[in-house]
């Protein structure tokens, strides 16, 4: 595996009609660390995964990996360096969960060439990681919503990227499954890849990122480390909820939203 790139975004800025998702947002991805993405819906964390990856283009500013503007890559080559797990998937109707895990090794082939070395082994560690081994044979329109991200979890997985986008990965899951989910990302960065996730759950975004990018309306309020980030000053200015937030435990910061009482007192 290639070593995890630096990701740095200067001034970027996604539009959609008059509607800045991104607003003139800075930041750098540090190479081989857990990012969460965190803010209100609708604040633009989901473009900007797609920005991070060429999906959306920028209509201001520039995205860089590894000091390399993501318009400058060619498609099948930056999808071997960044991969992408979307909020929204589809798979096309009768594809077996094979065939979809499959396709995450696309960027590797070419029209001459329709398998590269290393497809079973990815393919295999993929599988096993997002522990969808007893669906392989299963059409993926047949799955429950949980399934399905784990199959897709497993597509990414599959391709083999240094950088790892995950668009609200724990959708669907139980919260077992979520865990587990969560814990084969920070598997990813022990081996020196870069994990950036769309995570709505502060609690598990603090306990397990290293880095974090909080937003609101398209732009950056916060970024740094979990303790920096997730306080209770943000958290009211950026969610507009008042929360308690623990900083004595030596592991992360515990983040508790008041009760009802306590709001309404």
């Amino acid at each position: 595996m290639k070593a995890a790139p630096t990701i740095t975004i200067t001034d970027a800025t996604v539009r959609f009609g008059d509607h800045a998702a991104v607003n003139g947002l800075s930041a750098s991805i540090p190479p081989g660390s857990f990012t969460a993405v965190i803010g209100p819906n609708g604040c633009g964390k989901s473009t900007l995964l797609r920005s991070l990856c060429h999906l959306r283009p920028l209509d201001e500013g520039r995205i860089t990996v590894d000091g390399r503007a993501v318009d400058d890559w060619g498609r099948r080559e930056l999808a071997q360096q960044v991969s992408l797990l979307p909020q929204q998937t589809i798979a096309p109707p009768g594809l077996s969960v094979a065939e979809l895990v499959a396709r995450g090794r696309h960027p590797y082939h070419s029209m001459l060439r329709t398998s590269a070395p290393g497809d079973s082994q990815a393919i295999d560690r993929a599988v096993e990681r997002a522990q969808v081994g007893h669906l392989l044979e299963r059409r993926v329109s047949e799955l429950s919503g949980g399934q399905r991200q784990r199959v897709w979890l497993a597509m990414v997985l599959a391709q083999d990227t240094p950088v790892v986008l995950l668009d609200e990965p724990t959708t669907y899951l139980d919260l077992a499954a979520q865990y587990h989910l969560l814990d084969v990302c920070a598997d990813l960065v022990d081996e020196g890849r870069t994990v950036v996730a769309v995570l709505h759950d502060l609690p598990q975004a603090v306990a397990y990122a290293d880095h974090v990018l909080m937003m609101k309306r398209g732009l950056l309020v916060a970024d740094g480390g979990p303790r920096e980030v997730v306080t209770e000053e943000h958290v009211a200015e950026v969610y507009g909820i008042r929360c308690r937030v623990d900083l004595d435990d030596p592991r992360a910061p515990v983040v508790a939203p008041l009760s009802r009482a306590e709001r309404q007192a």
